[in-house]
């Protein structure tokens, strides 16, 4: 039976656990830590919308719209815990990039029942809002066959037919190891391809802070993302929670970036209602890993080690994608 190891705890783990117990013959194992290595993806604002995104504009556009695709297709047959179709709806005021980017948007007209205030224009289209911890809750319960296991890998070392995986203390054999542990893991695939060795010096830690607070029937009860020009007031009432933000601040910091504050005076300028003070909020904050031109990697780097890297701001998609081309589909990796 072949022994094979991922390393993480956010949805690029997720999903490669997924499709791997659906291989035959093996046992899967999983590393993760997550007081060293923290998952984003239990720290972003967790939203998948295309944003007026359109093929054939560049590579990049192309494979957002494909993983978005993909993700779609997967909630479409498996109907996962955590995700909520919902929609996000674009305000702006006549600025040419905004008509670019949303072609059909339409006035707003003074009637409208929307909680926002003072813009000329409005566009809508559908996003899906994921409740990080439900859907993690619904991979483990689909996946009771991986061995996981909290801890710390320190180094992997290619041998003879497989790789030894340094971690608490002990060392173990595996024949394949899946690494998805974004900027954090970067140290541990160095040294096995140049040209991906390349990529990496060219990638970046890309902190975010955001705000969040308990539901209230004061929001409303549309679930749904407010885009106000770039700056966001996410609602989920079947989640019980608000967010707001978030900030992009290149750097491995992981203290909170009170910028966001800049963005809570923003929407209050433009939302109808009383939104909570200031410090009613709980500030929250992230990492992710923004690839050389913000492009990301899933492939096979050495024989039998695999990563899926650089995700940045489209984790909830890149991800299903990612471990399907790498362990369903075998489509020509990125």
């Amino acid at each position: 039976m072949k022994s094979v190891l991922t390393i993480g705890d956010g949805v690029a783990a997720w999903c490669l656990n997924f499709y791997l117990s659906k291989r035959e013959n093996i046992q899967i194992s999983n590393y993760s830590s997550d007081e060293f290595a923290p998952a984003c993806s239990m720290r972003s604002t967790s939203i998948n919308c295309m944003r007026g995104t359109q093929r054939g504009m560049s590579f990049l556009g192309d494979l957002m719209i494909d993983s978005m695709i993909e993700f779609e297709e997967f909630f479409q047959t498996y109907n996962p815990d955590g995700i909520s179709k919902a929609h996000e709806i674009h305000f702006f005021n006549g600025q040419e990039k905004y008509f670019k980017r949303y072609s059909d948007a339409v006035i707003l007209k003074s009637s409208h029942d929307f909680p926002i205030k003072n813009y000329s224009h409005v566009h809508e289209e559908v996003a899906y809002l994921i409740d990080p911890l439900e859907l993690k809750s619904w991979f483990l319960a689909q996946t009771p066959e991986v061995n996981r296991q909290t801890g710390l890998v320190r180094k992997i070392e290619k041998i003879k037919n497989g790789y030894d995986v340094y971690s608490n203390g002990k060392k173990e054999f595996f024949d394949e190891v899946y690494v998805a542990t974004s900027f954090f893991g970067k140290n541990l695939v160095h040294g096995f391809n140049p040209e991906f060795d390349t990529y990496l010096e060219h990638s970046k830690p890309v902190c975010g802070t955001y705000l969040e607070i308990d539901y209230d029937q004061s929001f409303g009860e549309r679930e749904c993302c407010y885009d106000l020009e770039g700056h966001h007031l996410i609602v989920k009432p079947s989640q019980n929670i608000v967010l707001l933000g978030s900030t992009s601040q290149e750097g491995p910091i992981t203290e909170h970036n009170l910028d966001v504050f800049q963005i809570f005076d923003k929407i209050k300028a433009h939302y109808k209602g009383n939104l909570p003070e200031r410090e009613m909020w709980r500030l929250k904050t992230g990492v992710r890993h923004k690839g050389r031109k913000r492009t990301p990697r899933w492939q096979e780097i050495n024989p039998g080690l695999f990563v899926v890297t650089g995700l940045y701001k489209n984790g909830y998609s890149y991800a299903f994608k990612a471990a399907r081309d790498l362990i369903i589909s075998q489509r020509t990796p990125f």
